[in-house]
């Protein structure tokens, strides 16, 4: 939870400003990616297991990095 304390303060400042927060928005909060199952559920993984959201690089299969 504390590794994630940026991410869900940044929804809960817009849930306060704005009155609403869609799927969309929580799923960019803790810089979950959008596209691929597999990509999203590493970024799942790597939250679960304590890295804070966003610091994590995902490269793809066959991309050199």
């Amino acid at each position: 939870m504390a590794n994630c304390w940026g991410s869900i303060t940044g929804l809960l400042h817009q849930l306060y400003t704005d009155g609403k927060i869609s799927q969309p928005d929580v799923d960019h909060a803790p810089f979950l990616p959008l596209d691929g199952t597999d990509a999203r559920a590493f970024a799942l993984a790597n939250i679960r297991s304590g890295a804070t959201p966003g610091t994590v690089g995902i490269t793809p299969a066959g991309v050199r990095a």
